[in-house]
């Protein structure tokens, strides 16, 4: 269970503003909640520049996410060649030119797929491998957001807490796949059937990725999975907003590999007034 530790740290007045704002829309309109959540990844950038404290704690899941989707590009482009090769017919002489002119295309297209497919892979395995880093910004993040004395602990050795990070991430991977399978089924549905999965995707993606970065400061906190559930959906326009905000932030090549301190301050924020 978490215990509150006193901290000599006092709050930042950008860390204080970053509260402040996110709890004057919680009785707002759903626009508004939407709105402040999607700006919130940016206010915690500025937050983290104006907060040397916190850059070495941000460098690590950086690093993390930036080897691996690297090691990952480099092998998979390294052998497109040959896996495209295995599978190239065999051509008659009149047509080899042609043909060399195609397996070109075939190998550009398959490269740039890979990098699509390396990304996905970092954001993935790299999430769950950097998860105990994150832990570790989250909770000194939090000094510069509230006061000390309010800053919960958990009394455990290194060892269990990276298994605990680790075992959570996992748990809310699975969770994400088995509730985006229905929701792609329905692009079977003809015509309003991709629309209707496309929004639905975005939607849940982005409340996982809220529930993803919320989870170590909620978890300090004494809440389980269900209670993150029902936090999330009690502030659905609030998590959404900040969900797609750092969907988007995700979504930009080179920038998306050091997008991973911003959101962990962020919703570290976004959980401490959620659990109030």
């Amino acid at each position: 269970m978490s215990e509150t530790s006193d901290v000599d740290t006092e709050p930042s007045d950008a860390g204080r503003q970053l509260i402040e704002n996110l709890r004057g829309v919680r009785d707002r309109s759903t626009l508004h909640r939407v709105g402040e959540g999607l700006l919130l990844p940016i206010r915690s950038a500025r937050l983290l520049m104006q907060t040397p404290r916190l850059w070495l704690y941000a460098l690590a899941p950086a690093l993390i996410n930036l080897v691996i989707f690297v090691m990952v590009a480099l092998g998979l482009v390294w052998y497109t060649p040959s896996i495209v090769d295995y599978f190239w017919p065999q051509l008659d002489t009149w047509s080899a030119w042609y043909g060399q002119i195609l397996w070109y295309v075939v190998v550009t297209l398959v490269v740039v797929l890979t990098f699509v497919l390396s990304y996905l892979v970092a954001l993935l395995v790299g999430g769950i491998a950097a998860s105990p880093f994150v832990d570790a910004l989250s909770e000194a993040s939090e000094s510069m957001l509230i006061e000390g004395d309010q800053i919960p602990r958990r009394d455990e050795s290194l060892i269990r807490s990276v298994v605990r990070a680790v075992v959570s991430s996992v748990v809310v991977l699975v969770s994400y796949v088995l509730v985006m399978v229905p929701v792609l089924l329905i692009h079977v549905i003809p015509l309003l059937g991709s629309v209707a999965a496309t929004i639905l995707g975005m939607g849940v993606s982005a409340l996982f990725l809220t529930l993803e970065y919320t989870d170590a400061p909620l978890d300090r906190r004494g809440h389980d999975l269900r209670e993150k559930f029902e936090l999330l959906d009690q502030h659905r326009a609030l998590s959404l907003g900040f969900g797609l905000g750092a969907s988007l932030l995700f979504g930009v090549p080179v920038v998306n590999v050091f997008t991973i301190p911003v959101v962990v301050i962020g919703a570290t924020a976004l959980a401490i007034v959620l659990a109030e």
